[in-house]
């Protein structure tokens, strides 16, 4: 299942591990390209832990996300090309991980996805 836009405005959006329809639970694996370019009221994101792909400037220019939680880093295998470009200067990548290893794969697929040099990244063992 894949996200594809985002509710109006929000300040806060949390991209779910899985969601119900109809009785049934479908895990979420991807955010969709511009799913949420250009909003400038989101301040935080926080990005479920089945979410293996994030789309082409997905947060780009999203320039008031102060704070992106990834609640697996393991399970991230694409950040594509502008995904978070125009973030917040003062950004912070929370990533949950189970290791180093897998905390610097993701560091430099996300460093790729971003033009800000100056956002931080923080390790947090899952």
């Amino acid at each position: 299942m894949q996200v594809t836009s985002l509710a109006k405005a929000p300040s806060t959006t949390t991209i779910p591990a899985t969601v119900t329809y109809k009785k049934t639970k479908f895990k979420v694996t991807s955010i969709a390209k511009n799913a949420d370019k250009k909003s400038k009221t989101l301040k935080k994101v926080t990005i479920g832990a089945n979410v293996t792909q994030i789309g082409a400037s997905a947060f780009y220019g999203c320039s008031n996300a102060k704070t992106i939680i990834i609640k697996n880093a393991g399970a991230i295998k694409t950040v594509s090309t502008g995904a978070f470009k125009n973030v917040n200067k003062k950004a912070v990548f929370k990533i949950y991980a189970k290791n180093k290893s897998q905390y610097n794969t993701l560091v430099k697929k996300l460093k790729k996805a971003t033009n800000r040099k100056d956002v931080t990244y923080k390790f947090i063992q899952a």
